[in-house]
């Protein structure tokens, strides 16, 4: 059904062809405006689509899992060992990309970015980790999404601790720094995966209810 209207230059914004049918927006296994899903699905048959879909997804939480255990300050050989685990240990047996590899991908993205942002604070650092936000909005598992925020937040004011500067004394100024920034990123993902209300808006003055 995507494949088909974006064909026609067009948003699939309602699925048909499903008992009374519903708007595709909303389904969690859609997500029309996922970045991956508007190219490969504009490019490729629906087939080669889904299976390089996922196999860009398995190599991106690869490599994010990596990326955050080096930030742990963890070995080449620990690391490695810790993304493929992770990867590889699970996620085969829930071969599908839906939920599951969805959160692998965007989990330790976001949590590698918090870290980045709390011991090295920069507007780039916030927009990187707001983009990666928005981007795992738009894939449509907004309870996962929710999962990571909560963690990301979590993870900043547990360990804002160890990057306090020396004017702060007080380590409750550096956690409600950390705090701060990452509440800001995710405020900036959100306001960034709001253009999906937008259809929404549309479909509402396009119902026939009152």
């Amino acid at each position: 059904l995507m494949a088909d209207a974006f064909a026609h230059g067009e948003l699939p914004l309602w699925h048909d062809r499903t008992g009374l049918g519903y708007p595709l927006h909303a389904e969690s296994q859609a997500g029309i405006f996922y970045p991956s899903n508007q190219l490969l699905y504009r490019v490729f048959p629906v087939n080669t689509a889904y299976n390089t879909s996922i196999l860009l997804h398995y190599a991106l939480a690869f490599i994010f899992a990596w990326r955050f255990c080096r930030s742990q300050l963890l070995g080449q050989p620990s690391a490695l060992l810790a993304a493929m685990v992770f990867v590889y240990g699970w996620f085969p047996a829930r071969l599908s990309l839906e939920w599951s590899i969805i959160g692998g991908v965007w989990f330790p993205c976001c949590l590698w970015l918090t870290e980045r942002l709390v011991s090295r604070p920069s507007r780039a650092a916030g927009c990187f980790l707001a983009l990666a936000f928005a981007i795992h909005l738009l894939a449509g598992h907004f309870t996962l999404a929710f999962i990571t925020q909560l963690c990301c937040l979590g993870y900043a004011l547990l360990t804002s601790g160890r990057t306090a500067t020396a004017e702060d004394t007080d380590k409750s100024i550096g956690r409600i720094r950390a705090g701060g920034y990452v509440t800001a990123a995710i405020a900036m993902g959100i306001c960034l995966a709001a253009v999906q209300l937008l259809p929404t808006l549309e479909l509402r003055q396009l119902s026939q209810r009152d």
